[in-house]
């Protein structure tokens, strides 16, 4: 999965891949001029996130209560999912 990711990050131009071609494997990554610029807004999401936190989670309190199996599978299939447009059950089937 890891490995996965790198390559479409290396595919969008987000990061550099470098293989030293030895055995055992060895491949570096770095952050390219984009993945600088993206790193920036990045920051700024986990500090809205960091200073929102609170009031998010203690918010979902009554939905917790109402729908815990739901939320459940939410959180398992990670927040990342509703981010990028995906469907949170549908990964969890594929795993």
């Amino acid at each position: 999965m890891l490995t996965q990711t790198l390559r479409e990050l290396e595919r969008h131009g987000i990061v550099h891949r470098r293989d030293y071609g030895e055995v055992p494997p060895r491949v570096e990554y770095s952050l390219t001029r984009l993945g600088r610029s993206l790193s920036d807004l990045i920051r700024q999401i986990e500090g809205w996130v960091t200073a929102n936190y609170a009031r998010m989670t203690i918010g979902g309190a009554h939905l917790r209560r109402r729908f815990p199996r739901q939320l459940a599978v939410e959180r398992g299939a990670g927040f990342r999912a509703h981010l990028f447009g995906g469907d949170p059950r549908r990964q969890l089937d594929a795993v």
